[in-house]
């Protein structure tokens, strides 16, 4: 038989499949299509009992082929990176510092003029600031540092809110007398407070010469701000604004000393002897 005179047979052709898959697809089609037809989609067994067309698939061995580590995306590659938080010791102390010595400046050369303009460096920094610092520093286990932040934010707070007119007006019914000697006693409570804190961080562990340095000058500056409302004279709130500077200074100065001991490099602290104190 030669090419030209083919048989009948040669015109019916099978049509051409690409792969096992399409045979799959076809084979699907016809069944969705005799579901259409059909009136088991009305059987609510028919939607929760039917295969997947995933499962069916797999059953035939049909898989996706897995990607190779090449072939992964590249976010993927990324090392994790644990969470580190910064020294927030070090905020604290320089928003006391910074606050302490704006009061420090009024006190000495401005002792009668009001002090008002300090007011959003007294709530936001020296306040909120060193308070939310004051947590975070607790949160880390320094439980001595972060009370002294939590209380001294708290008071300063309190002390810009005093400055608001609306809030300050509140004292205006009280006489003057009654006024002094209530602002007197309130400074001599905080005073005796930080004579408290001075005597901890002398026994505490970890304690220094710089923070004792600090609330040495922080209780001077309560005592002798209580004495001036109490007598009714500048002379000890002018001294006050001189303890002021030296608290503000020395704040300033153990701030620097945390920040530049995460860098690896050390200033003197003047850490003290626990054995010794003990044998005292």
């Amino acid at each position: 038989m030669s090419a030209q005179q083919s048989s009948s047979h040669d015109h019916f052709m099978l049509p051409q499949v690409a792969s096992e898959n399409t045979l799959l697809g076809l084979d699907r089609k016809m069944k969705r299509q005799s579901s259409i037809n059909s009136t088991d989609h009305l059987d609510p067994d028919f939607y929760l009992n039917r295969p997947h067309y995933h499962d069916e698939e797999k059953s035939h061995g049909f898989t996706s082929p897995m990607l190779s580590p090449q072939q992964l995306p590249m976010v993927m590659n990324y090392p994790e990176r644990p969470p580190t938080l910064g020294n927030f010791g070090v905020l604290a102390l320089w928003s006391f510092a910074t606050v302490t010595a704006l009061l420090a400046t009024y006190n000495l050369f401005l002792p009668t003029t009001p002090n008002h303009v300090i007011l959003p460096t007294a709530i936001m920094f020296g306040g909120l600031a060193q308070v939310i610092s004051g947590f975070f520093v607790l949160a880390n286990g320094n439980t001595f540092s972060g009370i002294l932040f939590v209380s001294y934010g708290t008071f300063w707070t309190g002390s810009g809110l005093m400055m608001v007119p609306s809030i300050g007006s509140t004292m205006d019914v009280l006489t003057k007398d009654q006024g002094d000697i209530g602002n007197g006693v309130y400074h001599f409570i905080w005073a005796f407070y930080t004579l408290i804190n001075i005597t901890m961080s002398l026994r505490i562990k970890g304690g220094n010469f710089m923070s004792t340095w600090n609330l040495v000058f922080v209780f001077l500056t309560l005592f002798l701000t209580g004495i001036s409302a109490v007598a009714g004279t500048v002379i000890p709130l002018r001294i006050s604004g001189v303890t002021a500077y030296l608290a503000a200074l020395g704040a300033w100065y153990t701030g620097a000393a945390e920040l530049l001991a995460d860098q690896g490099e050390g200033l003197w602290l003047g850490h003290y002897n626990r054995r010794a104190l003990k044998n005292k």
